[in-house]
Parts: structure tokens; sequence; C-alpha cells
């Protein structure tokens, strides 16, 4: 038996397409939407000292619970 044959488990890489599916590129697609008007706003003003965030608790938790139906 050749040397490079020796250790040949059978098994192949996969390429991306094989690996990201329609419903996880969907989801992805929706934790981009959800993150990108977040990170847009912070940039918007950045030399201001001071983020004022009204109902700061509550718009956190309503995101961390939509992020958290993405995730199965």
């Amino acid at each position: 038996m050749a040397k490079d044959k020796e250790y040949d488990f059978g098994f192949t890489f996969a390429n991306e397409d094989e690996l990201v599916t329609d419903t996880s590129r969907e989801k992805l697609i929706q934790l981009r939407d959800m993150i990108m008007p977040l990170l847009n706003n912070l940039k918007k003003n950045p030399d201001k000292e001071m983020i004022k965030w009204p109902n700061r608790i509550t718009s956190i938790d309503a995101m961390i619970a939509k992020i958290n139906t993405l995730v199965e």
C-alpha cells in the first residue's frame, strides 16, 4: 500500500456552498439587519461624549431575544 493511501479515512473537504444552507444564510442576513442600525447610529456623532439611549435595558433585552430566536 502506498504511503499516501495508508491514512485515507475516505472523507473529502466540503466547499462553502455545502456548508452554508439557505436557512443559515437567511439567519445571517437577519442578524446583520438587526446589528447594522446600531453600528451606523454609533458612527453618526463620534465627537459626542455621551450616548443618550432611553429605555436602554428594554431595547437591549428585545434585541437579545430577537438574536436568540435566530440561534437554535
